[in-house]
């Protein structure tokens, strides 16, 4: 699984605008997963600890985590 974008980018929400009925990338469409997390799991870049979802690096993001898994 790789992280493209905001879901409001790239998917249509059903009729009551409560959750995904389809989302399209690189022109192919896809029916969306849903799925529920708790907040304390979801990781972040800046949080001070270097997680399996992150990698060293000079920026500041999930994949080049410089704040959290220093720099490569």
């Amino acid at each position: 699984m790789v992280h493209v974008g905001a879901c409001s980018q790239y998917c249509q929400r059903d009729a009551s605008g409560l959750y995904f009925t389809a989302c399209t990338y690189n022109g192919i469409t896809y029916r969306p997963i849903t799925t529920r997390m708790r907040p304390e799991d979801i990781y972040r870049c800046g949080d001070r600890v270097c997680q399996a979802t992150e990698s060293c690096g000079m920026r500041n993001t999930p994949a080049s985590c410089r704040l959290d898994c220093g720099e490569c």
